[in-house]
C-alpha cells in the first residue's frame, strides 16, 4: 500500500478544479488514512484488493470524529458564553476570552498578540467570531467529506459482481447509522444536504432490487416528510425528492401528487422543476402518473411550464409508435 494508492482513491470523480480547492483537507487525508489503514494492515495481513473499502471506512470513522469534536466546541462556546455573560469586572471577562481563545487553538505567539489586542479590539465578538469561522470549516471538510463517501463506496459497489456481495458491503459499512443523526435539524443546512447526496449517490450504485429495502423505514419517513415541508431549505427540498426517487417508488408518487398538485409562490418553483423531471423519467414505467402533466399545464410559473414538453415526451413517443408502427 502506497499513499499514492490511497491519494487515488480519494480523488475518485473528483473535479482538477475541487482538487486544488480542497488540496490541504486531502493531503490531510492522506496522511491520516495511511497512518491508520497502514497499522490496520499490518494487524489483519489485510491485501490490496481491500484498500477502497478500508478508505471508505476510515472516512466513516473521521466524519464521526470530526462531528463530535464540532459538538465539543460548542459544547465549549456555549459555557464560554455563559461565564462572560456572568462575569463582573472587565479582568474576569477578559480572562475568559482569552481562556477560550486558547481552547480554540491558538498558538503561545498568537495568544500574546490577543491579549495584547485586549485593550483595542479583541474581545467576546472578535472571538465569537473566530469559534464561528471555525466551526464552518469543520462543516464544509465534513460535507466535502460526505460527498466522497458516497462516489468512493458508490464506485466499490458497482464494481461487485453479484447482488449478495453489494448487500454484505451494504451492511458492512453501515452508512445509514452515519447519515441518519446529520438529517436532524440541528445541523446545519450544508451537512444535511452533503448527507442527502452521499446516501443517494450509493444508493444509486445498488442494484434495484436492493434499493427500497437497504433502507430502514424511519429514515424513509424522514426524507419522505423533508421532500414535502416547504419550511426546509430549497436545495434540501430538491435532494430529499431525488433520493425519494431511488428508494421508493410509492412514497415517490405520492410527493409528485404534493408538489406538482399545488403551486406556492416564491422559490418553490425549483421543487415543482426537480419534481417535473423526476415524474418525466418514470412516466414510462408508471402512466398513471401522466394525469399530473395536466397540473403542470395549470402551473403559473412559466419556468415550470417550459419542462412538460420534454418531460411527456418519452411517454408521447411510445404511444405514438404503438399506433403507428
Amino acid at each position: 500500500m502506497k499513499r499514492s494508492d490511497i491519494r487515488k482513491i480519494l480523488e475518485t470523480g473528483l473535479l482538477p478544479v475541487m482538487m486544488r480547492l480542497h488540496k490541504r483537507l486531502l493531503e490531510e487525508l492522506v496522511v491520516s488514512a495511511f497512518k491508520h489503514l497502514y497499522i490496520k494492515s499490518s494487524e489483519n495481513k489485510q491485501g490490496q484488493e481491500q484498500l477502497r473499502l478500508a478508505v471508505v471506512q476510515y472516512l466513516v470513522k473521521w466524519v464521526q470524529d470530526r462531528l463530535n469534536g464540532v459538538a465539543a466546541l460548542q459544547d465549549a462556546y456555549d459555557e464560554f458564553v455563559q461565564q462572560h455573560s456572568h462575569a463582573v469586572t472587565t479582568a474576569e471577562r477578559d480572562r475568559h476570552v482569552l481562556e477560550f481563545a486558547q481552547e480554540l487553538g491558538s498558538a503561545s505567539g498568537q495568544l500574546r498578540g490577543d491579549r495584547r489586542a485586549l485593550k483595542r479590539w479583541f474581545g467576546f465578538e472578535a472571538v465569537s467570531e473566530r469559534f464561528h469561522r471555525r466551526i464552518s470549516g469543520a462543516q464544509r471538510d465534513v460535507a466535502f467529506v460526505l460527498e466522497r463517501i458516497g462516489i468512493i463506496f458508490g464506485a466499490e459497489l458497482k464494481a461487485l459482481p453479484d447482488v449478495k456481495q453489494a448487500k454484505n458491503h451494504w451492511r458492512r459499512i453501515e452508512l445509514e447509522d452515519l447519515i441518519k443523526p446529520m438529517l436532524d435539524h440541528g445541523n446545519s443546512t450544508v451537512i444535511r444536504i452533503a448527507a442527502f447526496r452521499s446516501l443517494a449517490t450509493a444508493l444509486r450504485a445498488l442494484p434495484a432490487e436492493l434499493h427500497e429495502q437497504s433502507v430502514a423505514d424511519v429514515t424513509l419517513r424522514y426524507i419522505y416528510r423533508a421532500a414535502l415541508d416547504r419550511r426546509q431549505d430549497i436545495a434540501l427540498q430538491c435532494e430529499a425528492l431525488k433520493l425519494l426517487a431511488e428508494i421508493s417508488p410509492a412514497s415517490l408518487q405520492s410527493a409528485l401528487n404534493d408538489r406538482l398538485g399545488s403551486t406556492p409562490e416564491g422559490d418553490d418553483l425549483f421543487v415543482r422543476r426537480v419534481a417535473l423531471r423526476l415524474l418525466g423519467e418514470r412516466l414510462l414505467d408508471n402512466p398513471d402518473l401522466a394525469g399530473l402533466l395536466e397540473c403542470v399545464a395549470e402551473d403559473p410559473s412559466p419556468a415550470v411550464r417550459q419542462l412538460l414538453v420534454s418531460a411527456g415526451r418519452p411517454l408521447l413517443t411510445r404511444k405514438f409508435n404503438e399506433r403507428f408502427t
